[in-house]
């Protein structure tokens, strides 16, 4: 009996894959295939997300718990560095722009 419903699901997916494709092949036509394939993307990763929630979710409080936060030095000091980074890399690209564009007025 099992070997029959095999079968029969195998079929079934056969099936429905058939009618997919179909389907998409009228709608490629049709230009609206990127809504299809978002549409079929959200579906399947609902799915799978349902699927799998009570282990996820185990997996996730586990992983939280392991979770080490910074203290308060070290976030300053982090984003003293980002901060000293992004100011240098400006002043970087600033200067390069205003070169170049001396250098563009001149030879223009």
């Amino acid at each position: 009996m099992k070997n029959y419903k095999t079968k029969k699901y195998t079929a079934i997916k056969i099936i429905m894959l058939l009618a997919l494709l179909t389907i998409i092949n009228i709608l490629i036509q049709k230009k609206i295939v990127m809504l299809l394939m978002t549409s079929i993307i959200i579906t399947i990763s609902t799915i799978i997300l349902l699927k799998n929630k009570k282990s996820d979710l185990l997996d996730l409080k586990s992983e939280i718990k392991s979770i080490s936060w910074p203290d308060k030095k070290e976030v300053n000091q982090s984003m003293l560095t980002v901060t000293l980074i992004i100011i240098s890399a400006s002043l970087i690209i600033w200067l390069i722009d205003s070169t170049l564009t001396f250098l563009i007025s001149k030879i223009i």
